[in-house]
């Protein structure tokens, strides 16, 4: 009876230990998609920085008008770049279109609808995670 009693609270524990591993882990993920959240509304440059800067609650309030519409001038440069990225090597690709043989050009058609498709499921992910 004893052993059994023992065999029970070891197990009781486990289960606890299990539960409260779990909770800790939901809540930290919880903590980073909000973060990620604040870095596409482009708020999370400004927080980053007054958290290293060791801001005090005067300093943010004085710095978020200074900083805020420097961070939404980077978030727009980020996205013209992507922009002009994805012209850049859609042209590379007509350039070498000549040069490959028809297989060579289904590969790297295939390779483009695969780049193409895990960039709009990570789009996909994040307007799901800012809304």
């Amino acid at each position: 009876m004893r052993t059994f009693k023992i065999i029970l609270a070891i197990s009781g524990l486990i289960g606890i230990g299990f539960v409260a591993g779990f909770m800790t882990q939901r809540y930290a993920f919880k903590e980073r998609m909000e973060k990620a959240k604040d870095y596409g509304r482009g708020r999370g440059l400004g927080k980053f920085i007054l958290e290293k800067i060791e801001a005090t609650p005067e300093q943010k309030e004085q710095l978020a008008p200074i900083m805020q519409p420097y961070t939404l001038r980077l978030r727009e440069s980020v996205k013209s770049f992507k922009k002009e990225h994805t012209a850049i090597r859609d042209s590379m690709y007509s350039d070498m279109k000549p040069y490959l043989t028809a297989e060579q050009f289904q590969t790297l058609s295939e390779l483009k609808k695969k780049f193409t498709r895990k960039r709009r499921k990570r789009k996909g992910m994040r307007e799901r995670n800012h809304n």
